[in-house]
């Protein structure tokens, strides 16, 4: 009896010490793996590789580690070399039950909805009893609920960053799971012209659109033959480059050229110098505006005078509004350098010919709006004081028929310095007076100024 005892007590010793290297013994409930203490930091998005080999020393498992800064929606995908392996994969927070699996699943696909910030822990593994050697890949695809969440101000249009209009070019990428999905760039075309913009995606699910000033739907610039118009209005158009999808990832270029445009497409005929407009003597007025953006860059205007027409040409010029810039200029040439007209200029006309002005918008964003008044006092003229200044606005003058005077003669109405003050016309005449209508308002008209009137 004591034998068989002791015979029996030694065939369990040896089945219980054999049990820890024999997997296929039903005793034996089959190797512990400390997935939390034995995991490797992972950066999502990344790819994993590993090898499992439940026979020899790479067990029959393996783990990764990764911190979720955002809320989301996680896929896990995991690819054996040995396509006749099949493997699992398991996630878990901190409890020590995983809070999915594809353990029972007939797709080995792993989908976690709605995962919060937290330290998750990712095992995948084999059949213990029955696993085959075998290296692996684990992808993940994150799809966070803001996907902007770590992107700049440039993830709206207001805060797009500047892109130039000609020979602008940027390199830069964009990531939806890691919260980069979305760039906006910015394009000032300060005249209009031709424009276009060349998106390279390098292969990347990535793509491009474009809007225009006038607003409306953003139109897809396409990663081929990119976007090309040769002649569109100027102002500011944006690019907006968006990663579509979670996974959608990687670097993109965009190029930008720009061809001035015709900045006198909407100004008119006297935009040209040919088209110059013909002002009237001895005065005349003129109000209009011009602006470089929108194809009206310049007005230009002229004074043409005979042989016999010599005197003093008086060129009045003023812009008006906030924030206008306007230049002007007297020349004789259309290839002359302009006299510049710095609100008041006096020129002694000597010479028969054309005298032009021209107003100018030089600049991209210059514009404004202008008052140009020409006054010519002839070199023979009749000087009569200014007698009395009535209402509605007249003058009496010291000077009628017996000074040479004549009705509809033309005149100018200057202060004690002989300085113009404004243009008039004749419109009665007695033996020693003379009735004369100022061009503007009397209240600029000093009592004792002085008409001087053209013979």
């Amino acid at each position: 009896m004591r034998t068989t005892i002791r015979a029996a007590g030694a065939l369990f010793g040896f089945l219980l010490a054999a049990s820890g290297c024999v997997r296929f013994n039903p005793l034996y409930g089959g190797p512990d793996y400390d997935f939390r203490g034995q995991s490797t930091p992972w950066e999502m998005g990344k790819k994993f590789k590993g090898s499992l080999d439940p026979k020899g020393s790479d067990a029959w498992a393996k783990a990764v580690r990764f911190e979720l800064a955002q809320p989301g929606d996680l896929k896990l995908l995991v690819k054996p070399s040995n396509s006749a392996v099949q493997l699992n994969v398991d996630i878990y927070s901190s409890g020590k039950v995983p809070i999915a699996s594809t353990e029972k699943e007939a797709k080995k696909e792993l989908v976690v909805q709605d995962l919060q910030p937290d330290t998750y822990f990712v095992r995948v593994y084999e059949s213990w009893r029955s696993g085959e050697e075998t290296s692996f890949e684990l992808t993940s695809i994150f799809k966070p609920k803001d996907p902007d969440h770590a992107q700049g101000p440039f993830k709206t249009q207001a805060g797009a960053r500047e892109l130039a209009a000609d020979k602008g070019r940027v390199e830069d990428s964009v990531d939806y799971s890691t919260g980069h999905r979305t760039a906006w760039w910015k394009i000032t075309m300060a005249g209009q012209g031709g424009l276009q913009i060349k998106f390279e995606n390098n292969g990347n699910k990535i793509d491009a659109f474009l809007t225009t000033p006038e607003g409306g739907a953003p139109a897809p610039i396409d990663a081929t033959v990119g976007f090309k118009k040769d002649d569109i209005p100027a102002g500011d158009y944006f690019v907006k480059v968006e990663a579509h999808d979670a996974g959608d990832a990687g670097k993109y270029e965009l190029k930008t050229t720009y061809k001035q445009g015709d900045v006198c497409k909407n100004g008119g005929e006297n935009c040209a110098f040919s088209g110059a407009l013909e002002l009237k003597k001895p005065t005349d007025n003129k109000k209009s505006d011009v602006d470089y953006t929108k194809g009206k860059a310049y007005q230009w205007f002229m004074l043409k005078f005979a042989a016999n027409e010599k005197g003093k040409l008086t060129i009045n010029a003023k812009a008006e509004g906030r924030g206008a810039k306007i230049a002007f200029g007297l020349l004789r040439k259309e290839d002359d350098e302009p006299e510049v007209i710095n609100k008041t200029l006096t020129k002694d006309v000597t010479e028969p010919g054309e005298y032009y002005i021209k107003v100018a918008a030089n600049e991209p964003g210059e514009h404004g709006k202008f008052v140009l008044q020409t006054i010519f006092q002839p070199a023979n003229f009749i000087t009569g004081e200014i007698r009395e200044i009535g209402s509605p606005c007249h003058l009496v003058v010291g000077a009628g028929a017996n000074q040479g005077v004549r009705s509809g003669a033309a005149c100018t109405v200057v202060n004690s310095q002989g300085q113009v003050i404004d243009s008039c016309m004749v419109d009665s005449v007695f033996p020693n007076l003379s009735r004369v209508k100022p061009m503007g308002s009397c209240s600029k008209i000093p009592k004792n100024g002085s008409v001087q009137i053209s013979q």
